[in-house]
């Protein structure tokens, strides 16, 4: 008996090695003239793949046009290994603008991309876990029925494989300081990240990690939140990544020793500690105090990822940053350009005047 269980475990790890060892299945790499065996409906993905942009697999790719609307289906193909990895740049619409597996004819899962204004030419690997449908027949079906430029998605090599390019990566701590910092490497490819507090999903966001040494440190306010536990996760990061490695809590932004005091910050136009800010909105003078918000992109130098950051003034020269005032809903858009109003029936339970 003993034997026979030592045979079947050499077995189940000689199978284990042989699997380990496939070669990957090549699906399509868009490298044709045309779409082949792919069917095509509607417009929005034309009669050919595009020519190369940046992050592709070869010289050509799918690419939305996101004023038309459309399908691209493949033919049927048996799911012979563990993952279907894939290039996405842009997307960000679940349901509308996204890649699917298609299972008996039926959506069975379904990714978007993590941004849809200018980073839809950065593309990331992405992959579907076949685990439940291994050695059936399955399509790829890429969708587009959004019709507004704002929206972007590039798709490219689509091929299978038991292993992935990417993992997820965590990391968790108790706050004890007001920031978490974040290292930025400007056009590393974009990732999607998440904060949980005590395990609660808090805030969603992109950000150009930085895999080496950071070119700087963007932040999240965490000062209300002392004591909680905080989990950064990102979904799909590459294996090589060091990202993780530079994250840190603590009393003060990274790298702020010279904070406003930069030879090239403007001193007299208001601009954010870290990232990109632009348009002035829902300016509003209250009680003694002028309040900006702006539209602020809190984890680049890019525009994209918009929030409306939040600052304060006495005399509209001298400002006081606050944390952001409004945060993107999970796969928004952003929080684009408005207006504010005040709700004096409601505004002394909601926004007191108090000490900064």
């Amino acid at each position: 008996m003993k034997k026979s269980l030592q045979y079947l475990l050499l077995l189940n790890i000689l199978l284990l090695i042989t699997n380990c060892g496939q070669k990957d299945i090549l699906i399509q790499d868009f490298e044709s003239s045309n779409y082949g065996e792919w069917k095509a409906d509607g417009e929005s993905f034309g009669s050919g793949p595009a020519k190369k942009i940046r992050g592709t697999v070869g010289e050509k790719l799918v690419l939305a046009n996101t004023l038309l609307t459309g399908t691209l289906i493949s033919p049927a193909f048996k799911a012979e290994r563990r993952y279907l990895v894939f290039l996405l740049g842009g997307g960000n619409s679940p349901g509308h603008l996204c890649v699917n597996i298609l299972h008996e004819g039926k959506v069975i899962q379904s990714i978007t991309g993590n941004d849809n204004v200018n980073n839809f030419r950065i593309l990331e690997w992405r992959f579907f876990d076949l685990k439940e449908v291994r050695g059936d027949e399955i399509q790829i079906q890429i969708v587009d029925s959004v019709q507004d430029s704002w929206y972007q998605m590039a798709v490219d090599h689509f091929y299978l494989s038991d292993r992935t390019p990417v993992r997820e990566m965590t990391k968790s701590f108790v706050i004890e300081g007001q920031y978490i910092n974040l290292p930025v490497t400007t056009g590393n490819t974009l990732t999607r990240m998440k904060l949980l507090i005590d395990d609660e999903l808090f805030q969603e966001f992109n950000i150009e990690l930085a895999d080496s040494s950071p070119e700087f440190y963007a932040f999240i306010d965490v000062g209300k939140l002392k004591g909680k536990k905080a989990t950064l996760v990102a979904p799909s990061i590459d294996k090589k990544c060091k990202a993780f490695d530079y994250i840190s809590n603590g009393i003060e932004i990274k790298g702020s020793e010279n904070l406003y005091r930069e030879p090239l910050r403007q001193q007299i136009h208001f601009s954010s500690r870290r990232g990109w800010n632009n348009d002035p909105n829902g300016l509003v003078y209250y009680s003694g105090e002028y309040h900006l918000f702006y539209q602020l992109n809190p984890y680049g130098w890019s525009h994209g990822n918009m929030h409306w950051g939040h600052a304060i003034s006495t005399d509209l020269v001298h400002w006081k940053e606050l944390p952001v005032g409004i945060y993107p809903l999970k796969y928004g858009m952003g929080v684009w350009s408005g207006s504010a109003i005040m709700d004096y029936r409601s505004i002394y339970k909601r926004w007191p005047r108090r000490s900064y």
